[in-house]
């Protein structure tokens, strides 16, 4: 996607990503939690959590980076989507054919 963010400023007429470097742009994951069913990371508003250029944490939605990860995510998603579909197709024509000996 290109260079890092740049800019949080406000322009009347246009929106400019948020800088990677800014203070909120980036907060850090907590550890991984030992005890079953406790997440450490819990949902944050205006945050996207994963992984990015600086590595496992929060960015916020204003950044460039929070919106590689949601790119990552669909096409993650996508790619399933594509695969179960693909096994389904197999699956009905197995039991259309099986039968016919074909």
């Amino acid at each position: 996607v290109g260079a890092s963010s740049v800019g949080t400023e406000f322009n009347e007429s246009k929106l400019s990503w948020m800088s990677i470097d800014s203070a909120d742009a980036f907060l850090p994951a907590n550890p991984k939690s030992t005890t079953r069913g406790v997440n450490a990371n819990e949902f944050k508003q205006d945050y996207v959590f994963g992984n990015g250029v600086k590595g496992v944490g929060y960015y916020h939605l204003h950044t460039r980076e929070s919106y590689d990860i949601i790119l990552a995510r669909i096409q993650a998603k996508q790619k399933k989507l594509n695969s179960d579909a693909s096994c389904a197709i197999c699956c009905i024509f197995l039991i259309v054919c099986a039968p016919c000996g074909l």
